[in-house]
């Protein structure tokens, strides 16, 4: 296991054509853990670039937990850690989480993930190709993400729920990734969405969704809760999964959201509503693209 922090403080960390293997189990079972654990501790930048993180051990691939871990404990500085990024990096399958950024208030940093390829999560329980805490600030572009048993992205209100329904993620995009659920991995994809989203003025755009399998019934798309100024504009949602499957996009007491510029293709066979946003707040603007309609109040 690569551990950093754990009391110490470290910077300008640097992963360069790495071939990280499984964890066999020890402490953590993470393949990688970022954890400032004391008052004292800091973690700079660290960077994984062009690396392989959960690779064969001559037993198994993947991770027995999480393939990349950041956490704070709480007794931490804030912000105990200043930005990871993630370059032309493959995750293999892990039981848990490929990459968990579980950061709680104010005590996280940035996180940039482009170019990389998250083969999928939750071999042994529900969970996310990539999971971001609501602290954190986050670039997620032209990356490769395969089904998970949870959702694909999941952006959580964190630990604690009422410091984090606020927040703001106007510097945070998610931009060019493509979600390819059309492939199978071995995984049954997770009941809640391939995207659940929450927080304050995200910009979701220019992703590829193609669907010919799951998520399982009650599952979308995407799916917001509590999700206030957030622009899903240009994206590319093709749903071939059979009739009884669900609607697309889900707006759950939000307000000031726009849904526009999409190109939407759907079977014959499957729901003709796109988005269902009868729960949503007001002052919600949504403007699909195709054969489809919309629910709202």
């Amino acid at each position: 296991m690569v551990s950093i922090g754990f009391g110490n403080s470290a910077t300008d960390v640097l992963f360069h054509d790495s071939v990280i293997e499984r964890n066999l189990g020890s402490y953590q079972a993470n393949t990688i853990s970022i954890y400032p654990d004391s008052a004292e501790g800091f973690v700079g930048d660290v960077t994984l670039d062009h690396c392989q993180v959960g690779a064969f051990n001559g037993f198994d691939a993947g991770s027995p937990r999480i393939g990349l871990e950041v956490f704070c404990a709480m007794n931490t500085i804030d912000p105990c850690w200043k930005k990871v990024s993630i370059l032309d990096t493959t995750f293999e399958i892990t039981d848990l989480w490929n990459v968990k950024v579980a950061s709680l208030p104010d005590a996280g940093g940035e996180v940039r993930i482009e170019r990389s390829v998250l083969k999928g999560a939750g071999k042994s329980a529900a969970a996310s190709d990539l999971t971001l805490g609501c602290a954190t600030t986050f670039t997620v572009t032209d990356n490769v993400f395969y089904p998970a048993t949870l959702a694909a992205i999941y952006v959580e209100l964190g630990q604690t729920v009422l410091a984090c329904t606020g927040q703001d993620l106007s510097k945070s995009v998610i931009s060019g990734n493509h979600f390819r659920y059309e492939e199978d991995n071995g995984l049954v994809a997770g009941p809640v969405s391939v995207m659940y989203l929450t927080g304050n003025g995200l910009t979701v755009s220019n992703n590829d969704f193609r669907l010919t399998r799951g998520p399982l019934e009650g599952g979308q798309m995407i799916s917001t809760k509590g999700a206030n100024g957030m622009v899903i504009s240009n994206n590319s949602f093709e749903d071939l999964r059979p009739a009884n499957s669900t609607k697309m996009i889900r707006i759950d007491d939000g307000t000031n959201n726009t849904f526009t510029d999409n190109v939407i293709s759907i079977t014959s066979g499957a729901p003709a509503v796109c988005v269902d946003a009868s729960d949503a707040g007001s002052n919600n603007r949504f403007l699909p693209s195709g054969t489809c309609t919309v629910n709202h109040r």
